[in-house]
């Protein structure tokens, strides 16, 4: 059996435009942490997701992030196949999430890891 996707994040400039534009097209609840800029995204019957701020000089994104039993391990791996480690694995910020980290595939698509 394969690892499932746990969750996704997008990041965006305007998190407050982000979170009413994603609630009113989808129909999403946010709950937002206004410290950070930092919201859960609740989609109802799918995953859940976050959003995040975007960083400086980084473009914005969505990722899906993939629960594995070892995030460090599966970042080695990813390397060792041609993929990128942009995030090494390191605490998560959720509750929910000992570990996280992030890699790029070979394409260069974002895929997060996470680990319970």
């Amino acid at each position: 059996m394969g690892f499932p996707v746990a969750r996704f994040e997008i990041t965006a400039v305007d998190t407050k435009g982000a979170r009413e534009f994603y609630g009113r097209l989808f129909g999403w609840k946010s709950v937002p942490h206004p410290a950070d800029g930092f919201a859960e995204l609740h989609t109802g019957d799918g995953i859940d997701g976050t959003l995040l701020p975007a960083e400086d000089g980084m473009p914005t994104f969505v990722a899906v992030y993939v629960e594995v039993d070892d995030v460090e391990r599966v970042m080695r791996n990813a390397e060792e196949l041609g993929g990128t480690i942009y995030v090494p694995a390191g605490p998560s910020m959720l509750a929910n999430e000992s570990c996280f980290g992030l890699i790029g595939d070979p394409e260069g698509n974002l895929i997060g890891l996470v680990q319970r």
